[in-house]
């Protein structure tokens, strides 16, 4: 064979793998419901209303994912504790289905376990597993 004849099969290869590849991960995301976990840990108001706030609602608003999660983590639990605004915005996102939940060892260093529950409303628990569960599935993350 001459070197012209392998090199043409070799592509007609490459495009059939790659064509292959394509179709499964088309077939991938019809299948599977879109995931969005976003990790708030600033302690930053204007993060929270420049970037998250925007991106994480209206993904959920305008159904850029089928799920839309915000787990409050770390400095943003005192922040939100303690800013009317911003957690009037976090009801404003639960309200349209943005699932909100906060870490429960951040929670108890902060003193907050309990007003992020019962004050706030919001699910404190440990967030390992949910995180862990959700990078296997191949949720997207983004992290403010």
């Amino acid at each position: 064979m001459n070197k012209r004849w392998i090199a043409g099969i070799a592509v007609l290869i490459i495009l059939a793998a790659a064509l292959v590849g394509v179709r499964h991960v088309a077939a991938h995301q019809m299948d599977s419901p879109q995931r969005l976990v976003v990790i708030w840990r600033s302690d930053d108001p204007e993060i929270f209303h420049s970037a998250l706030y925007l991106y994480t609602h209206n993904a959920k608003r305008f159904k850029w994912f089928d799920e839309v999660t915000l787990v409050v983590w770390g400095p943003s639990q005192k922040l939100l504790a303690e800013d009317e605004e911003i957690l009037a915005k976090v009801r404003k996102m639960q309200a349209d289905g943005v699932v909100v939940m906060a870490d429960i060892d951040a929670a108890n260093d902060y003193g907050l376990q309990e007003k992020i529950r019962d004050d706030l409303g919001i699910r404190v628990m440990i967030l390992g597993p949910f995180l862990t569960r959700f990078l296997q599935e191949g949720a997207s993350v983004l992290t403010f």
